[in-house]
Order: C-alpha cells, then structure tokens, then sequence
C-alpha cells in the first residue's frame, strides 16, 4: 500500500477496514479511510510507539518523553501523562479504563479524567515494558525486557513465570485463557489461563534488529554465541542488563550505518572476530 510517509511506523490499529490508525517516527500519523492513506496533524514531533482506541473517535497514541495523544473524531489533543518516560504501548478495558505501558518499568492508567501512575513492583530502571493487552479492567497483561510478564487482577499488578529471558514486545489474546506473547529469538508464549507455555523458540529476529545477524546471518555461530553469552552470562547481572538495554537501543542506528558504509561494516567485523574467542570460551565453560 502507499502510506505516503517515508518515516518508520511502529503502530497500528483501527475500529473497522475503513477507518484504521498508523504512528511512528517524529509525531507521524496516518488514517486510512478504506481508500487511501493520509496524514494528520499529531501536534508532536516525539516518536510515537502504540495506538489503540475504543472507537472512531476515541483513539489515543503514546510515545517518547511520555507523549500522549488523544483523537475525539477531529483532531488530536495533547494529554497531561505525568511522566517523562518512554511510552511503547497503549490498551483499554470494555469498561473504560486505559493503560499505557513503557519504559523503567511504568505503567499508567486512565480513569476518564486523568493519568495517573500504577505500581509495577519492578525496581530495575534498565526494564521496561513493550506490549499491553487484556480481557477487562481487572485481567490485563503486561510484556517486556527480560521475559517479564505481569497480570494486573484489578487490583495490583504480579509477575508471572514466562520461562524465558528474552524480550518480549507484543501481547495479544481471544480470551483469558488464549493469550499469546511474543519477543526476541522468535520466542512465541501462551497462556491457557493456568500457566505459560513456549511453543516456538526458533531464531527468527528481523535482519535489521542486530548487527551481529546483518553482518554473519541469524543462524551463524557467532550469533549463536552472542545469544548464549546474553542469556548464560549479561542478563543475570544489572551491569549485563544494562549493556543489553543500549546494544538494542542503539542497534538499529548501527545496523543502518553498515548498510550505507562498507568500511563501517568492515570495521565492526574486526572488532566482533576479536572479541569471539572470548565468548566462547566464556559459553564453553558453563555447558
């Protein structure tokens, strides 16, 4: 289709086939009409990360630096979110509540007048969450960095056992006992509503989302390591997260550089090949 943007989308979604939402990078949003993409004035130049909404005219967007938008059917108004953080995702319940999930672990809601901060009971600031979905007010699910899954019971929000520790970006279910969660590594979770099951673990990740796999392949040995190594050794420690966190923030910067400068790619290979040795001889000393 022809979206008439040249900017990265990184949501979308829509009330029927002839009304349908997409946001992205420096403010961007685009409304389909059946017919056509077009753009709308958002009143931001913040990248924008999710958008979901309960009708045709009632649609909310979040983004960078705790950007809120909402859509009445005419045009877009800034909100007030009380946060400075990243925002990656937004959902609401049937009854009205709204949830917006991102990053250092914040979660926020929308009571019809105001945001206001939930208690994710996650300390580390270097977690954050991708996706938020649920069945009603009180039975929604949160994702996120780590294998972090939460279930808000109306209540409180809890940890749920994922069974991994690779990130996860998107929730998404039927029911409460059809859920499905989805992260790094082609990771594929659902939840049958007593407990969470891996049913895919195979490495699927986009090209673009690691240097490694752009330069080697996503199934050659040094990704492989480099996937070992994050699990077995960097994700375990806050120092380890914390170097997880800034490769993925900055990867997508690089995987671009290396596309558009040989030397670059040259010069990054040089450096992987140096340092393997090292992982694997870290990856062979725990199997």
């Amino acid at each position: 289709m022809t979206s008439a943007t040249s900017r990265d989308l990184k949501g979308v979604w829509g009330s029927s086939a002839t009304d349908v939402f997409a946001v992205g990078t420096s403010g961007t949003v685009l409304h389909y009409d059946g017919s056509s993409w077009s753009s709308m004035l958002s009143g931001t130049s913040n990248n924008l990360y999710g958008v979901w909404g309960s009708s045709a005219s009632d649609v909310f967007t979040v983004g960078a630096e705790g950007t809120i938008i909402r859509y009445d059917g005419i045009q877009w108004s800034p909100m007030q979110s009380g946060t400075a953080r990243q925002l990656n995702a937004v959902w609401g319940s049937p009854e009205g509540s709204v949830f917006a999930v991102g990053s250092s672990s914040t979660i926020l809601t929308f009571d019809g007048s105001g945001w206001s901060p939930m208690n994710s009971g996650i300390t580390d600031e270097l977690s954050q969450f991708k996706g938020v979905w649920g069945v009603s007010g009180s039975n929604v699910f949160a994702v996120g960095t780590f294998g972090t899954i939460l279930l808000y019971d109306g209540t409180s929000w809890s940890p749920m056992t994922s069974g991994t520790t690779d990130f996860l970006n998107s929730v998404w279910g039927s029911a409460s006992d059809n859920v499905y969660a989805v992260g790094g590594n082609g990771t594929i979770l659902r939840y049958d509503g007593s407990s969470a099951v891996t049913t895919t673990t195979t490495s699927i990740s986009p090209p673009d989302s690691c240097p490694v796999e752009e330069i080697y392949g996503a199934r050659s040995r040094q990704s492989t390591l480099l996937r070992t190594f994050r699990d077995s050794f960097a994700s375990r420690t806050p120092e380890g997260r914390q170097m997880i966190a800034l490769y993925y923030a900055w990867s997508p910067f690089i995987v671009k550089a290396v596309h558009q400068d040989e030397a670059c790619r040259q010069w990054l290979k040089e450096v992987i090949d140096t340092i393997m040795p090292l992982i694997a001889f870290s990856v062979a000393s725990v199997q």
